[in-house]
């Protein structure tokens, strides 16, 4: 719960039941009459040599999508995608839409329209991509804003977490069913396949791309100036890394004094990949925040009668990355840059070279400010248990003003509200 409430992964092996343990990222359990035991996979292995091809190199990495997406499409009949305007789902749709029509079948692209919301909407990007893969658009237009549904539906019995755009991405799980499709893709896990940002110049410097940093550097400073260059994630990083430590590092201001044990314990309590010239990349990539919530969501996948697969979630991909140089994640200040070049000639250049969109912060914020009174009555009345871990003063200020990183702590909260709420607690 500890680790719940700071936004840190869950330990390996941990679950929200006394004496029930989860299996651990790698593992397989075995059951038969004679009784039950487990043993692990072995570290995913690189899938090359040699990453001084470029060319080459990226061939590499299109041959192993589409057949981790080849891989989860299903042996019979049509599949859905849940589709949104990025360079996740963007290329897994191509790759199964061509692949789905060898076989004379069909894919089913579902997402949901926020015209309320002209910043998190990304109907415009989701069009052009149709359109050019020849596929029609299934739109899901929300009933409520987030936090407008709080039942027992919105969670797991499993886990106390809460999505607070549980009911679009529910709709989408209907809507795909509902079109007669037993699959359902999606690219959740994409963001965790790439180098993080503020670990890129150490990347960059582990490869000897000492070009490279140059380049990113000019390009910062001539985006923004000396102030961008301060910002900048990658340069932040590096002067913590000089800078001294004092002790400890800080438990998060929600938590109560009491949890710190349990918070320590929680810290470190995550695997660590040390083998690795990167440790904190690879837990990226082979740890619980690859693993984790994706097994959580099948549960309600499973309500609608559909299967979601994740083709980023394949150890193929995983087992390039994890030997790929950093110049693969981010080069010249693109981001995902190696899947933008395997998708060159496939997706349009419109979609496959634009910055970020579809950021959710203004729907979110919206469903709070809507759901006050509903918010503090479930959080504050009805299922108080979450304040033996968090200050309930800290969370009346977040339902006043959710603003910044703060914002998180919320859905947590309501989630175990929910969750507590379903088994009595």
């Amino acid at each position: 719960m500890a680790a719940h409430f700071s936004g840190l992964p869950v330990p390996e092996g941990r679950s929200a039941f006394n004496d029930v343990h989860e299996l651990r990222a790698g593992e397989i359990l075995s059951i038969d009459a004679a009784g039950a035991r487990s043993r692990h996979l072995a570290v995913p292995a690189t899938a090359m040599d040699d990453y001084s091809d470029t060319t080459g190199s990226v061939d590499a990495f299109r041959e192993l999508f589409d057949q981790a997406v080849a891989d989860r499409l299903p042996s019979l009949g049509p599949a859905a995608i849940m589709l949104s305007g990025g360079m996740d789902s963007g290329p897994a749709a191509e790759s199964a839409a061509r692949q789905l029509r060898k076989h004379g079948e069909s894919l089913h692209p579902v997402s949901w329209r926020l015209p309320d919301f002209p910043e998190a909407d990304e109907s415009h990007w989701i069009r052009i991509l149709c359109r050019h893969l020849r596929l029609k658009p299934q739109w899901i237009d929300p009933q409520h804003l987030p936090f407008g549904q709080l039942d027992g539906s919105m969670v797991s019995p499993d886990w106390p977490s809460f999505n607070a755009f549980r009911h679009l991405v529910n709709a989408c799980y209907r809507e795909a069913a509902e079109s007669g499709c037993s699959v359902i893709l999606n690219g959740n896990a994409g963001d965790n396949l790439y180098m993080p940002l503020h670990l890129l110049y150490r990347g960059y410097a582990l490869d000897g791309d000492w070009r490279l940093i140059r380049r990113d550097l000019a390009h910062i400073f001539g985006r923004g100036g000396l102030r961008a260059l301060a910002s900048h994630p990658p340069i932040r990083h590096l002067l913590g890394r000089f800078r001294p430590r004092r002790g400890k590092s800080r438990m998060p201001e929600w938590l109560l004094p009491s949890v710190r044990p349990d918070w320590h314990l929680a810290q470190e309590g995550q695997p660590g990949f040390d083998e690795h010239s990167l440790p904190e990349y690879a837990a990226q990539l082979l740890g619980p925040r690859m693993t984790g919530g994706r097994c959580h969501e099948q549960y309600f996948a499973g309500l609608h009668g559909i299967e979601r697969r994740d083709p980023f979630q394949d150890e193929n991909v995983v087992g390039f990355m994890l030997g790929a140089p950093a110049s693969m994640s981010v080069r010249d200040g693109r981001t995902k840059w190696i899947i933008r070049e395997a998708t060159r000639g496939r997706l349009p250049d419109e979609f496959r070279l634009k910055q970020r969109t579809g950021l959710l912060n203004s729907y979110f914020l919206a469903g709070v400010r809507a759901n006050r009174e509903a918010l503090a009555r479930l959080l504050f009345e009805e299922s108080p248990g979450w304040q033996h871990w968090v200050r309930p003063e800290f969370v009346r200020g977040v339902l006043a003003e959710p603003v910044g990183r703060h914002g998180f702590v919320l859905p947590r909260c309501v989630g175990y509200a929910l969750w507590a709420r379903h088994w009595g607690l």
